[in-house]
């Protein structure tokens, strides 16, 4: 009687076991699922025009551990900025790195990425008065192409084994090409690096 009572598992700890097992395989699960495809939303200000603009766009990831991903990304800004408007919309590609733990269903993150602003041209004529250097809107009213630099912070929430919810913000630095003038009067001879608030959340399926 005694030796059949010392061979059964106590049910505690019979729990404790499956409890383990249970949450292994569904780790081991979610651990498979190393890329998402997201839409998001960002809000950014462009400091050299006192503007703050809203647009949307779409972001591919891939995990290559539980510390490292790539990300490659894309947005459009539809809206006219400067009154007059100088640009009618801009379009943006960034591609880079992020980094930062993943502690159960969230993560925190730093993202390092490089791309470009593609400024369109004014929507209608865009009066230029005839001076040298000329002032920065009117270098870019017939349109212009940025390179830029994104550093961000931010989180990630897996909200199930196939969502995933992400919220970041950051400076992101864009480089004016000279020979211009600034609103306020800064003279830029060769380039100007710019810093820039931007902010995005974003969701996205997991595969």
């Amino acid at each position: 009687m005694m030796d059949g009572m010392r061979s059964r598992v106590p049910f505690p700890s019979m729990l404790v076991l499956s409890f383990l097992l249970l949450a292994g395989s569904a780790s081991a699960q979610t651990e498979d699922r190393r890329g998402d495809v997201s839409l998001q939303v960002s809000v950014r200000s462009l400091s050299e025009f006192d503007e703050t603009e809203a647009g949307f766009g779409a972001r591919l990831s891939y995990r290559f551990s539980s510390w490292l991903a790539a990300d490659g990304e894309v947005s459009w800004f539809p809206s006219d900025i400067g009154s007059p408007a100088f640009s009618s919309s801009r379009l943006e590609g960034l591609a880079g790195l992020r980094v930062g733990p993943r502690l159960g269903r969230a993560g925190v993150f730093l993202g390092l990425r490089a791309g470009a602003v593609g400024f369109s041209e004014a929507p209608g004529p865009f009066p230029c008065i005839l001076i040298f250097p000329p002032p920065l809107v009117c270098a870019i009213a017939a349109g212009d192409t940025l390179p830029t630099v994104q550093l961000t912070g931010g989180v990630e929430l897996f909200a199930s084994d196939r969502l995933v919810l992400r919220v970041e913000a950051g400076d992101q630095l864009l480089r004016y090409s000279g020979p211009a003038f600034t609103a306020d009067r800064e003279v830029i001879d060769e380039s100007l690096w710019s810093h820039n608030f931007k902010a995005t959340a974003s969701i996205g399926l997991r595969f």
